[in-house]
């Protein structure tokens, strides 16, 4: 299935700079960030570039499971009483074809 490529595939790659089995340059200076993702478990990705002292970059958070997070961008596009009728249609999807929720 996709998840379980996913999980293959971020296991695997590396962020640039570093090394198998210990911290690179890269990571220690911060330009990389290890997060939480629902799914996956932690995530390493790049850290926000840019570094400003009176107003810091926060990394966000993961990029979300497709279609997790349909019904709050419907309702931020005034749609939210269109959902179940989105839904019934196929229109929109809770989760990829054959994955589950």
């Amino acid at each position: 299935t996709a998840a379980v490529r996913l999980r293959m595939f971020s296991r695997s790659v590396r962020p640039a700079g570093t090394t198998k089995g210990g911290l690179s340059w890269v990571l220690e200076h911060g330009l990389c960030v290890t997060r939480e993702h629902d799914d996956l478990g932690p995530v390493t990705t790049n850290a926000p570039g840019v570094r400003l002292s009176r107003t810091p970059a926060e990394p966000g958070r993961p990029a979300p499971r497709p279609g997790s997070d349909f019904a709050s961008i419907l309702a931020d596009a005034g749609l939210e009483g269109e959902v179940d009728r989105l839904l019934s249609e196929g229109v929109v999807a809770e989760s990829l074809e054959g994955e589950s929720a």
